[in-house]
């Protein structure tokens, strides 16, 4: 959010002309690293997941030593895989991508893996789909925040050169693509919140 926050006062400061981008001497410049800023703020809170650590990283953690190895993860017993599959399935994982991984957590047969990960999506189906609605609005939320951000600088950016300086042949092509992207953002989110809900 940080990152979001602070493209949008640089393209705020840049399309107004009261600061410059260092050794450009160039107002949009400055709004254009801006744009980049709020961008790449937004496809980090668009992609941060939170994951949880299992019991046995919260036993070392709690511990107050760090591994000097690696010592391998004990395995799960089945309650346990269970609910995390049904914690990794509502990240948006695919069933076939944690195959491996339940093999390895839960020391079990490639074929035992696949038939407990079906299980788990038939028992748990219902709090998988409640979990990945919840990760569609949470990704949705910053695209729609930088979209309107977008929007927001482009439109101030346009009325400034059009009723401050009054002309809008002085308008940078950048103020106009900022409320392309703005726009393309804006719809985007909300169409895929509305859509995840």
């Amino acid at each position: 959010m940080v990152k979001i926050f602070m493209g949008v006062v640089f393209m705020i400061l840049g399309f107004s002309g009261l600061f410059v981008l260092r050794g450009t001497h160039s107002g949009t410049g400055l709004a254009a690293f801006g744009m980049l800023l709020i961008i790449w703020g937004v496809a980090q809170e668009s992609t941060r997941r939170g994951r949880r650590p299992s019991a046995y990283e919260e036993s070392v953690a709690s511990s107050g030593f760090e591994e000097t190895e690696k010592t391998p993860e004990p395995h799960m017993d089945e309650s346990e895989l269970e609910q995390w599959i049904a914690g990794e399935l509502g990240r948006m994982q695919s069933p076939d991508a944690l195959i491996a991984q339940v093999c390895e957590r839960g020391g079990l047969r490639w074929e035992d893996s696949k038939e407990l990960i079906n299980r788990v999506q038939t028992r748990h189906g219902e709090a998988i789909h409640r979990r990945r609605r919840q990760m569609t609005v949470f990704a949705g939320i910053p695209i729609i925040v930088g979209g309107v951000t977008l929007l927001a600088c482009s439109t101030f950016a346009f009325l400034h050169h059009s009723i401050v300086i009054r002309g809008t042949d002085t308008v940078h092509p950048y103020v106009y693509y900022g409320f392309a992207l703005g726009s393309l953002m804006t719809i985007g989110g909300l169409y895929g919140t509305i859509r995840g809900r």
